[in-house]
Order: structure tokens, then sequence, then C-alpha cells
């Protein structure tokens, strides 16, 4: 965490290594012990953590979601092409799907309603 994010996100430091932590038992998110009502989720590196923070977001949260197909020891859930990907992270409502692609892998994008 840098020093420019405490200073204007002083509420929202999240000290935990596990994202599914901020979540409680009935599935809402927490932060200092407040549930926490977001207007937009935004994860753009999801190829480092498994499908359980997206199973956990409530229907109608708009989100925005990145991930790649690049081979990395620390990607544990990295998409093969954007269909993979697209059906990873089912949405209600698309808003923004695409695809960027590198020399060496692609990386995707998602923006929409879950």
């Amino acid at each position: 965490i840098n020093d420019e994010a405490k200073l204007f996100n002083p509420s929202m430091i999240i000290e935990n290594t596990e994202a599914t932590a901020i979540f409680d038992t009935e599935g809402n998110i927490k932060i200092g012990g407040n549930v926490q009502k977001f207007d937009l989720v935004i994860n753009t590196s999801a190829e480092h953590m498994n499908l359980d923070w997206y199973e956990k977001l409530p229907i109608g949260t708009l989100v925005l979601i990145q991930s790649n197909n690049m081979n990395d020891r620390d990607h544990i859930n990295k998409s093969i092409h954007l269909g993979d990907f697209l059906m990873k992270y089912p949405v209600t409502k698309m808003l923004y799907r695409g695809e960027f692609n590198f020399d060496s892998y692609s990386r995707f994008m998602i923006f929409g309603v879950k």
C-alpha cells in the first residue's frame, strides 16, 4: 500500500492477504467491521485468485475484471481465451468485453453487471 492510497482512502485500507477474507458469513463485504456497499468492484489481476471472490459478490454488482493467459507460476486461474474468461465471470448485462493481444499473451477485460 503506497502513501498516496493511505492519504486519500484511509478508511478503505484492507490489511489481509486473501481477497475472500473481507466477506462475512452472509456474503457482505466488511471493512473495519462495517458492511460496505460498493458501486463498482474492480479486479485487474483475477488470474492470481480463485473464483470465490466473484461468487460471493451480490447479483447486480457492477464489475470490471481483467485477466490474461500468460504462463506464470503465480497465475492459478488464468483463462485460455476470451470465451473461457467470459464463462468464468458470467454477467447479466455486458457493457464491454475485449481482448488485447501482446506478443506472448493476451489480456482480457469484462465490464458489466453480475
